[in-house]
């Protein structure tokens, strides 16, 4: 039996595409708590030094001309100082905390008014903000996810409370791409699972095996239905293959806010 081979990617909450979608997803709970039936459509970019985020919000009347001067078409949501403080909140909550922090000016283009009428009534039937993609399976112990895309979730989970607990020697940016061999049998098999994981320089790899090797195999284990190998090893579970990494986060790369919502919840079937 030759089976499928499954692959699935899972990024931590530190991945700088994730920060970016923490950040988007952060300003959307400030605008509809604030606002009872705001809409929302928010993209955020990241760089080493900003955070440009663009889009709209928009709430029905009569709206806060104290925090929202009128007569303007791009305009700070709520005040610059506001925005700057949730930004940085939320990088924070991905990790980038202590050493690791690493705070970004905002610059604001969004667009602030009140929802016209007609888009009110119209939204209901058509929105260009919901897209639906993916391949959901009956397993509710998989989270109706495809067995590879949920223990990819559940090895990077395990990965990231390892930099968490660690921060003295890891970063919060990594990543989980995991290999799994499924049977016409219903058999899963781990094949291969390769990770990323920022590090702090002259950590060495004996060291990041030490740390991830039992408490992400572990978890990898504990998917349910799922069989890793007793011969699981070095040979089959890489650490950082393309050498050392060190500057991660915004330090490492740019984000952009949706590139990593679709393999984060369904994964490519």
């Amino acid at each position: 039996m030759s089976g499928v081979l499954r692959v699935a990617e899972s990024v931590t909450p530190g991945h700088v595409d994730r920060c970016a979608d923490a950040v988007a997803e952060r300003l959307v709970d400030e605008a509809t708590t604030r606002f009872a039936g705001a809409r929302c459509g928010i993209e955020v970019a990241l760089s080493a030094t900003e955070a440009v985020l663009q889009g709209y919000v928009l709430t029905l009347p009569p709206m806060d001309d104290s925090l929202f001067p009128r007569g303007y078409d791009v305009i700070d949501f709520a005040s610059q100082e506001d925005l700057t403080r949730v930004v940085n909140e939320a990088l924070a909550d991905c990790g980038y905390v202590g050493t690791h922090a690493h705070p970004l000016e905002v610059r604001s283009h969004l667009l602030v008014d009140e929802i016209e009428d007609d888009e009110q009534t119209n939204s209901v039937l058509s929105d260009d903000q919901v897209i639906v993609v993916g391949h959901a399976t009956p397993i509710g112990a998989h989270a109706n996810l495809p067995v590879e895309v949920f223990a990819a979730r559940e090895a990077q989970r395990a990965l990231f409370a390892c930099s968490l607990v660690n921060p003295e020697l890891l970063g919060p940016d990594g990543k989980v791409l995991l290999g799994v061999r499924e049977y016409d049998n219903g058999e899963a098999v781990v094949e291969f699972l390769n990770v990323s994981i920022q590090h702090r320089k002259g950590v060495d790899y004996g060291s990041l095996y030490g740390l991830l090797g039992d408490p992400v195999t572990n978890a990898l284990r504990d998917v349910e239905g799922l069989i890793v190998p007793d011969g699981f090893s070095a040979r089959e579970f890489v650490i950082n293959g393309r050498g050392d990494f060190i500057e991660g986060g915004v330090h490492g790369d740019t984000g952009l806010s949706g590139k990593k919502l679709v393999a984060d919840l369904y994964g490519p079937r």
